[in-house]
This record gives C-alpha cells, structure tokens and sequence, in this order.
C-alpha cells in the first residue's frame, strides 16, 4: 500500500505557502509605503532674492512714469523740461526730499527707486471730480470698508531708498469717509527709516523686518490691516493703531507706555 500523506502535505502545503508568500509581500509593501510616507518631506514656498539695486552714471537716462516726471518738472528737478518718460541720474541722484501729491486713480512713481539719497518722503492721493470712479472712500463713515476702492497708487515701494528716514502716506479724509492715498507698502532693508505714518490707508499687511531704527509708526484708521508684528523692532517708542486685533512683540507683558493700540491682544513672539 502506497503512502498517500506526503502527496497530501505536499498538496496542502503549497496553497498556504502561496497564502504566506502574498501576506508576506503585503505586509513588506505595506511597511515599504509607510516608511517612503513618514521620509516625505513637504514642498517650500520658492524664495525670491530681490537683486539689489545697479547704480548707474551720471549720464544715465533714468525711466519714470509721465505723472511722476511731471511733478519733477514743476519742481524744477528735470531742467530738461520735457515730458518725455525719462530723467538723468544726475539731476535725481542728491535730491533728499519729495513731497509729491497726485489727484486722481492708477497713478505710478516709477523710478523712485533711483533716489538714492532721498531720506523725506511725503505722499498724498486725493480724489479728483473729474474721475469715471465715483467711489471716494476706501472706508465710509456710514458704511465701512469699500471693497472696490481704488487708491492713487496702487503700491509703494521704497525698499530701495535705504537712507529713507521719514515717510508719510497718510489718507486723506473730507468728513466722509477715508480716501487711501496708496494700495499697498513695499518696505526693505530699510535701516534708517525711523517714523512710517501711514494713518487712514488700506494696506492690509506690513512687513517691519528690515527696519531696525524704527521709533515712530502711525497706522490708525487702517481697517485692512488687523495683525502686525513687531519682533524686530525694539526701537519703537510711539505705535498709534486702535484697529489692530493681535501685535507680536518680543515680551506680551511689557507695554510700551508711548503706545496706543486699543484693545489689541499682545502676542509671543515666535
């Protein structure tokens, strides 16, 4: 009589040596996907380096906005007096201030940037009846913040007047509401700038990293604008803001007496 029970194990044996096999690589696969998942590592916004600004010659022509050389001319800071879009650097290149005013939308100062040496700059945009744009507030009295406002400039940038010491771009205001003179603030390594009033303004964000020397800033009446941090400023006496909600400041439990921030919530610096 023939032994049957090999032939049986034998039969038995390879379907759950297939099971073990499959289990096996199910669970290595699994283990393999656990691992590629706990190394993956998450994607970093893409760091842009702002090139620092070429000085050119003298005899270099530098490129402005119509509006901007206009205002120039009648400060008799263009002697070529043509409106033609450009301006040498040797008539801007000392100049140390600007108190520029424009009236009326989608105004630009290009070419600011190459004021080297400016370090007062006073800004205002005022609303002009000759506009099509019949909205005159970015903050109305008896209504609030003004989606669709649109500012006289819509961004300044001074990021590259490094010996800026004292800027003003405050709104103006007729009793109605608050007109923003500009959209938006562009500051850089600022280092000298020492007092930013920027009262009644639409800006909705303020970046003060770069601003060591800072001592005054003035943002009251910017209802855009309801988190600030201040963690590299230590300098600062005077803050004037009673729209904030959350300041970030080195020590939440000291308060600078010079400051007037309402009820604003102070917060650890990360």
């Amino acid at each position: 009589m023939k032994n049957t029970f090999p032939n049986f194990y034998n039969e038995l044996a390879i379907p759950v040596f297939l099971r073990l096999s499959v289990f096996f690589l199910l669970i290595v696969s699994g283990l393999s996907g656990c691992k590629e998942k706990s190394v993956e590592k998450e994607i970093e916004p893409e760091v842009v380096i702002k090139e620092p600004l070429k000085i050119p010659v003298d005899s270099a022509f530098i490129s402005v906005s119509y509006e901007f050389e206009n205002l120039l001319i009648k400060n008799k800071i263009d002697p070529d007096q043509k409106l033609n879009g450009k301006i040498r650097y040797e008539y801007i290149k000392n100049v140390d201030s600007l108190d520029i005013s424009f009236y009326g939308l989608n105004k630009s100062l290009k070419g600011i940037e190459y004021f080297t040496n400016l370090k007062y700059l006073k800004v205002r945009g005022f609303y002009s009846t000759a506009s099509v744009n019949q909205i005159i507030y970015y903050y109305a009295f008896s209504s609030g913040v003004v989606d669709n406002f649109v500012p006289a400039i819509d961004t300044l940038d001074v990021s590259n007047n490094l010996k800026l010491e004292y800027l003003d771009c405050s709104g103006t205001s007729d009793g109605g509401g608050y007109a923003s003179s500009i959209g938006n603030l562009t500051l850089g390594n600022n280092s000298n700038l020492k007092t930013i009033i920027s009262n009644s303004s639409m800006i909705n964000s303020l970046d003060l990293n770069g601003l060591p020397a800072l001592e005054n800033l003035e943002i009251a009446s910017c209802y855009n604008l309801t988190s600030l941090s201040l963690c590299k400023n230590s300098a600062l006496v005077k803050l004037k803001s009673w729209q904030l909600k959350t300041i970030s400041v080195p020590y939440p439990k000291t308060i600078n007496p010079g400051w007037e921030i309402g009820s604003a919530a102070l917060i650890q610096c990360k």
